[in-house]
């Protein structure tokens, strides 16, 4: 009987020190949660601060090559070049699969991909094409100063694509 009468004393105090951690009382419950709140929310902010630091960046390198340039035939040659940068066949680095295509005629741009085919202008070596009919329901396409990446940014999303090799 007597390791009967050890096991219920060791439950007791096992009850009795899990009701102390829960916050036994109600006033230590709600300071320990305020606590946990506030840590909470500063993770959140801090997550979305370094989600934001890391948004690419448009290589901008060539407008500014463009701008500082003399001659205004010279500007529009090294505009049409740093644009040109955008054309060809891109492969999304997540799926392969899924290709963009950039074409120009001049100064009318197209993007293709599997959603459709869109018009676009160039303007500092960022493309911005038109989605749909509805006011500012577009979409950039810049290629990442970072990375030599293009980057597809549309309400938000950031989608990354590497330069097809033409075979």
């Amino acid at each position: 009987m007597n390791w009967k009468r050890s096991l219920s004393v060791a439950l007791v105090i096992v009850m009795v020190f899990s009701l102390g951690a829960c916050g036994g009382s109600k006033e230590g419950g709600s300071e320990e949660s305020a606590s946990i709140s506030s840590a909470e929310q500063q993770e959140v902010i801090n997550q979305l601060a370094e989600e934001a630091a890391a948004v690419p960046e448009p290589d901008t390198q060539a407008a500014v090559e463009a701008a500082a340039a003399q001659d205004s035939s010279t500007v529009q040659d090294s505009a049409e070049a740093a644009a040109d940068k955008l054309t060809g066949e891109w492969a999304d680095i997540n799926d392969a699969a899924r290709v963009v295509k950039i074409s120009s005629n001049g100064s009318e741009y197209q993007y293709a991909d599997p959603d459709g085919t869109y018009a676009g202008t160039v303007k500092d070596g960022v493309l911005t094409i038109q989605i749909s009919d509805a006011e500012n329901d577009t979409a950039e396409v810049f290629i990442d100063a970072k990375t030599g990446n293009l980057v597809t940014n549309y309400q938000g999303d950031i989608y990354e694509f590497t330069k097809k090799l033409q075979q």
